[in-house]
């Protein structure tokens, strides 16, 4: 499958200017904080080995619309663990729909913050492009923070999206709620598993064995597929997950495929069941 696949703004620059200067320094002559920001979260992705998510249209639309019935403190370390800036991308031909959009790709970058806050960077790549500069994207920003005391549903529906339509403004909240969908799930190896190079795939998916992807990592290969092994029930018109309780203590959110819409899941033999009966069936099941 194709994956839409983000370029950094300077290496566009670069190619067409090789007079400008290195990528540290260049970002340091910028005055607009904007661009600024921008140029910083791709540098630091591109110096993180570029690592990236490709999220199967399987899972998509459901994350995009989870309610995240969790509280931000719960999330923070979640995300934490993920790496400080990433790529989430969506196959050509099976974009992310939101608003009136087909979301391509988006950048997700940690904001240093102070105490117990926790913000991101979103550029959303919906294939708008510069009138002037057709090679050059124009992405959709915004900022998402969560506190530790408020929930993370909360804290979405807070962003401030100022500049953007309406339209638009629902676009990108779809990629925050698919961004803290990933933190939820990158552990979960029923939703996620790492790329490996296409010669390796059988093997890796036999064996296990992690020598696969150090070898893709070596290559310059980091990144995630999520959802790859999951389908839909083609009755079912909007597959969605939600957010049930497990573990001791009923303490570990676990995301969870609502009863009915997954018909095939690699290397499940039943589909859970019993999530969403009325409330009677919440937290009976447990990830052990």
């Amino acid at each position: 499958m194709k994956w839409h696949q983000r370029t950094k703004w300077y290496s566009i620059l670069k190619k067409r200017d090789e007079t400008i200067p290195d990528e540290s320094t260049y970002i340091l002559s910028l005055s607009n904080n904007w661009l600024r920001v921008q140029f910083a979260a791709e540098h630091t992705w591109s110096q993180g080995r570029r690592p990236f998510y490709n999220v199967w249209p399987s899972v998509a639309a459901g994350l995009s619309r989870m309610t995240l019935s969790i509280k931000c403190s719960q999330l923070v370390p979640l995300a934490v663990s993920l790496p400080f800036a990433i790529s989430v991308q969506f196959p050509v031909g099976g974009e992310l729909r939101a608003g009136n959009h087909r979301i391509r790709e988006f950048l997700a970058c940690r904001i240093p913050m102070v105490g117990n806050r926790f913000g991101i960077g979103i550029w959303c790549d919906s294939g708008e492009k510069d009138r002037n500069f057709p090679e050059i994207p124009i992405y959709w920003i915004s900022q998402f923070f969560m506190d530790g005391g408020g929930s993370v549903e909360d804290a979405v529906q807070a962003v401030g999206n100022a500049g953007l339509s309406e339209s638009e403004s629902i676009a990108v909240e779809a990629c925050i709620r698919v961004f803290c969908g990933i933190a939820l799930i990158a552990n979960d190896p029923d939703f996620v598993e790492p790329v490996v190079i296409q010669a390796d795939k059988d093997k890796y998916r036999k064996t296990g064995d992690y020598k696969y992807v150090e070898k893709a990592i070596r290559r310059g290969v980091l990144g995630f597929d999520v959802g790859e092994g999951i389908s839909i029930s083609p009755h079912f018109r909007s597959p969605h997950f939600a957010i049930r309780w497990t573990g001791r203590g009923r303490s570990i959110p676990k995301v969870v495929p609502v009863k009915g819409c997954v018909v095939r899941r690699r290397g499940i033999a039943d589909v859970p069941t019993g999530y969403l009966d009325d409330g009677h069936g919440e937290g009976r099941r447990d990830a052990t």
